[in-house]
């Protein structure tokens, strides 16, 4: 996304510089709410990710349309439910990629 605002657009550029070098995205996103993730750059596409549903305790909503062919995890943090998946894709990364570094991607979404 660009914005008119210089400090915004450091933010944002720097976040897509991040997410292009990363091996590994995880896509969090609200279950709750429509997110039709044009925000969401196609060129991550040939990334591996996880598509992340937070807030599954509060909506019946599973059957989510996403722009790329990631597995999607549905997650509670009120419960913990769903919380495996994201961490045995973790795991599974960390052990081929050796390390995991996380970092945020809040200002491509702001």
């Amino acid at each position: 996304r660009e914005s008119d605002d210089i400090i915004e657009q450091a933010g944002v550029d720097r976040s897509r510089f991040t997410a292009e070098e990363s091996d590994i995205i995880l896509c969090i996103s609200d279950v709750s709410e429509d997110d039709d993730f044009l925000w969401l750059d196609k060129s991550l596409e040939e990334k591996e990710g996880l598509f992340v549903f937070n807030k599954s305790d509060l909506s019946l909503k599973h059957n989510v349309q996403t722009p790329f062919a990631w597995e999607k995890a549905f997650v509670s943090a009120l419960t913990g439910q769903g919380m495996n998946k994201v961490i045995e894709f973790l795991s599974k990364k960390a052990q081929k990629y050796g390390n995991v570094i996380i970092v945020s991607l809040l200002p491509i979404l702001a």
